[in-house]
């Protein structure tokens, strides 16, 4: 069975980063995981580091055909 990995976006000092989660520790990572990012061998404790949300957007899509009139009224313009 394959060992589960928790990864999470995090600050540590001014330093912004995505690590590995250990028992009571951070092990960096030099990128996002989705961009092919490797362990930097560099374990910061878990007490100091401040958690973030896991990514950041780059955009925000809003969708407002959520009523029927409205909808009717964009197709018809």
């Amino acid at each position: 069975m394959s060992r589960v990995h928790h990864i999470a976006r995090y600050r540590i000092g001014s330093t912004i980063t995505f690590r590995r989660k250990e028992v009571h520790s951070f092990v960096r990572l030099d990128a996002a995981p989705w961009l092919g990012g490797h362990e930097t061998g560099v374990v910061d404790d878990a007490a100091e580091v401040e958690l973030l949300a896991p990514v950041v957007p780059s955009k925000i899509v809003c969708v407002g055909l959520n009523y029927r009139a409205h909808i009717a009224e964009s197709v018809t313009a």
